[in-house]
């Protein structure tokens, strides 16, 4: 629970707002609208959590991220700066000053109120749980500043906290310090292609199950049978109908768990998270045996056979043998893309087998 809140904000209205949503969450809050004010009410009272901007009048937000680890007379609190630069370089500067979280503009006042709950919690040891609401923070990497802004500007109609990377040595930069809900790559940027940074990606333990959605030509049939080894997500045709890229993103978030805050882990977290994916299951629920019998890897086979089941309506979480013997031919030509001829014929009659079809 926040108790005490203050905000420091230059602009009015963006004040008043930030006042109206701690408010109706429960909190005591005070507001502000400099650096010097802001530093002056911490020096007389204490806080639970600090909101400000990183462009005041007088100054940053940043400036007080050694105050906030301080513990003096009203001890320490919890750092949030809210910022207009989607860049990743500036996110990252602010994250390696110090600061709990960063958050972008134009701000989404739900999920900065999830965003700030999460931040004081994890400083407080509680646990948190995640809301259902719309705005999530987006990771988007692609070189194509034109078009990549323009992105931006759409995704923000639904409220996304978003971040720009251009190149994938910044996108993984960005991801050792913050963890974002989704990410959308560009198959074909400078330095590191996508699929090899969706690759690398996947080695990170806290992003093992991040939705990433990728960017694709309409012609790359191939790319995207690799974008699928390197356990992508989904795809989508980079266009200029950027609408429905957004209606895609808000499919795919209604069916992710939203990023929770990362906790130290093991040297070892990694290997055995490996481990874990790539185990087959011979038994088990229905949809873990075609799994196996589909000889692909188990991300990648679940993701597959999944995807097979809903295109004739059937739910894969529940499906039974009539269910199988429905979904077959669809199977079929996902496995198409995958193995040689010869396979594809021995796996299916498998998978024919688990459907009780001769």
């Amino acid at each position: 629970m926040i108790a005490r809140v203050l905000c420091i904000e230059s602009n009015l209205v963006e004040r008043l707002r930030l006042q109206e949503a701690f408010n109706r969450a429960g909190a005591r809050v005070l507001a502000c609208d400099s650096l010097a004010q802001g530093r002056a009410l911490l020096a007389e009272q204490a806080f639970d959590l600090v909101v400000a901007d990183c462009d005041l009048v007088d100054g940053s937000g940043l400036d007080l991220a050694a105050d906030a680890n301080a513990h003096g007379k009203n001890g320490g609190f919890t750092l949030i700066v809210l910022c207009d630069e989607i860049h990743v370089a500036h996110r990252v500067i602010a994250l390696r000053s110090g600061v709990a979280d960063v958050i972008g503009g134009p701000c989404d006042l739900d999920h900065l109120l999830w965003r700030a709950q999460a931040a004081v919690s994890r400083r407080q040891g509680a646990h948190v749980d995640p809301p259902t609401t719309l705005a999530r923070r987006i990771l988007l990497v692609d070189d194509s500043t034109t078009y990549a802004y323009a992105l931006v500007d759409e995704l923000q109609k639904d409220g996304h906290d978003m971040a720009l990377a251009e190149n994938g040595p910044d996108a993984l930069g960005f991801l050792a310090l913050q963890q974002p809900d989704l990410m959308i790559i560009d198959v074909f940027l400078p330095d590191m292609n996508g699929v090899e940074l969706c690759r690398r990606v996947r080695t990170i333990p806290a992003l093992r199950t991040t939705p990433i959605l990728m960017f694709t030509g309409r012609e790359k049939s191939a790319i995207r049978e690799r974008a699928l080894e390197a356990e992508a997500d989904d795809f989508v045709v980079k266009s200029r109908d950027l609408e429905s890229i957004r209606m895609h993103v808000r499919k795919m978030l209604s069916q992710a768990p939203r990023a929770m805050p990362v906790t130290a882990r093991g040297p070892n977290a990694l290997l055995a998270a490996q481990r874990a994916a790539s185990a087959p299951q011979a038994q088990g629920p229905l949809l873990d045996q075609v799994v196996v019998a589909s000889g692909l890897s188990r991300l990648v086979g679940k993701a597959a056979i999944e995807r097979a089941c809903q295109r004739v309506g059937v739910d894969p979480a529940r499906m039974v043998t009539s269910d199988l013997e429905k979904a077959l031919p669809d199977i079929e030509k996902l496995l198409k893309v995958f193995l040689s001829p010869g396979e594809v014929g021995e796996r299916m009659r498998a998978i024919s087998r688990l459907a009780g079809v001769a």
